[in-house]
């Protein structure tokens, strides 16, 4: 979550086949996911009644092709059992299938305490890499493309930085205060 900004769920959706680890294209299920990127187009959730399903994703825009970070690349690599079967969780539970993600969220609240890290959630992950593409000058839609978000406003209203120093607007109204116009 913390090299790709996805949700929860579609962390633990994602399959060994969603992913490209290789230096070529691939497609899968007709859709092209090139190199060293990940294909999210799923998500867990309970159903009452059905156990585990794992469906097409929160929203349109949360079927969306990432790319991996080159640190994030190689600890899939290394991760990837050999023999691992291309439908398989990439982040399987104990018993080889899709993890509850009510198990994952007790084991992230164990965590939280053994890091004294009180407002640690997996939702941190989400927030910080909105952060980081914020600082880095990417706009609002290309940070909602990241984070599957239909609409940009989301993104600049939930995660993008509020108050922080603008040193750029000081020149700028300077450059218009001396201007001829």
């Amino acid at each position: 979550m913390f090299g790709t900004g996805v949700r929860f769920g579609e962390a633990l959706a994602v399959r060994w086949c969603d992913l490209n680890l290789t230096d070529e294209p691939l497609t899968v299920d007709g859709q092209e996911v090139p190199p060293q990127s990940v294909w999210i187009n799923g998500n867990i959730v309970a159903v009452s009644g059905k156990g585990l399903v794992r469906h097409d994703g929160k929203t349109f825009r949360a079927n969306r092709v990432i790319g991996l970070p080159d640190y994030l690349h190689t600890l899939l690599l290394v991760r990837k059992p050999l023999d691992a079967h291309e439908s398989e969780p990439v982040f399987p539970s104990g018993t080889l299938g899709w993890h509850h993600p009510s198990n994952m969220q007790r084991s992230v609240r164990r965590m939280r305490e053994r890091i004294e890290y009180p407002d640690f959630t997996t939702h941190v992950g989400r927030k910080t890499v909105a952060t980081i593409l914020d600082t880095s000058g990417q706009t609002a839609r290309e940070i909602a493309d990241q984070l599957g978000h239909a609409n940009p406003a989301m993104p600049q209203n939930v995660y993008m930085g509020r108050g922080v120093q603008n040193p750029a607007a000081a020149a700028a109204l300077h450059a218009a205060y001396n201007s001829k116009e």
